[in-house]
């Protein structure tokens, strides 16, 4: 992914669509981690789940422990051991979370606040449609385009990639197809002011065309992973195109497939 669009880069806008259920917000807790391994700054507006949620998703991925049995709180005797490892990991990242915010304008304020006062380097809007306004808007595809010019001015003001999930509607027949650019809901100006849209598609069936190998897609539903298709749908600086992941849904956990040895990162 990196290879093909550059990674992210200060002052743009990189949005991840999906419908819902497909792991938009474990992605983007993926690329979360990833940067704050790398000793980067981030911080997390979630207006889909509670800080508590997203940080035990967190736990998961960085202890492998089970999420159900986790949220459940079923746990064996070396569960508890891997969870005082994740817990000192998670100690160790620079993951700011706040779930209070509904309005972009204070979503914007705080984000310009902790920016100035500890630093950030990277913001995730969890998701951009159940953001609201301060203003008084028409229609809901007004306050869209509104909320996604202001994310886009935040990435600017504050040179830092500003990663916006997005719903993507939901299809009228049984079987899903890859979403594209159109099918963005309440989309406003997403996808004028994003740099990337990212589109996240798990296959039903063996005859999706988006399937990029078959036998790993059977492989997939095999071992109980969830074969994902990203389509790389808008770039201005990379390229276009399809890559093939593997979503753990167990412990919040994306693997990218390499295209050269077809095995998992």
């Amino acid at each position: 992914l990196d290879y093909s669009t550059g990674g992210l880069f200060p002052g743009e806008v990189t949005v991840i669509a999906a419908r819902p259920g497909v792991g938009k917000s474990a992605f983007a807790q993926s690329l979360a981690i990833n940067a704050a391994n790398e000793g980067k700054k981030v911080g997390i507006y979630s207006l889909e789940m509670p800080k508590a949620q997203f940080a035990e998703r967190i736990l998961s991925r960085l202890s492998g422990v089970n999420g159900m049995r986790l949220r459940k709180g079923k746990l064996g005797g070396d569960d508890w051991g891997d969870i005082a490892k994740g817990v000192a990991l998670a100690s160790s990242k620079d993951i700011y979370i706040c779930d209070s915010l509904r309005k972009v304008e204070d979503i914007y304020d705080d984000a310009v606040g902790k920016h100035e006062k500890d630093g950030l380097d990277m913001v995730i809007i969890d998701y951009v449609q159940l953001c609201e306004t301060r203003k008084k808007t028409a229609s809901r595809y007004e306050v869209v385009s509104l909320v996604s010019r202001m994310l886009k001015e935040l990435a600017i003001k504050l040179a830092v990639p500003v990663v916006m999930l997005a719903q993507v509607k939901r299809v009228d027949s049984r079987v899903a197809v890859m979403p594209i650019l159109s099918d963005l809901k309440d989309s406003g100006s997403i996808e004028q002011d994003a740099d990337t849209v990212y589109f996240l598609h798990r296959p039903d069936v063996e005859s999706d065309p988006s399937i990029i190998d078959k036998q790993r897609f059977l492989s997939c539903k095999q071992r109980g992973d969830n074969y994902i298709v990203l389509n790389i749908a808008k770039a201005r600086q990379g390229e276009v195109g399809y890559l093939e992941f593997v979503f753990d849904s167990r412990q919040m956990l994306f693997a990218e497939i390499k295209k050269s040895e077809g095995g998992r990162e």
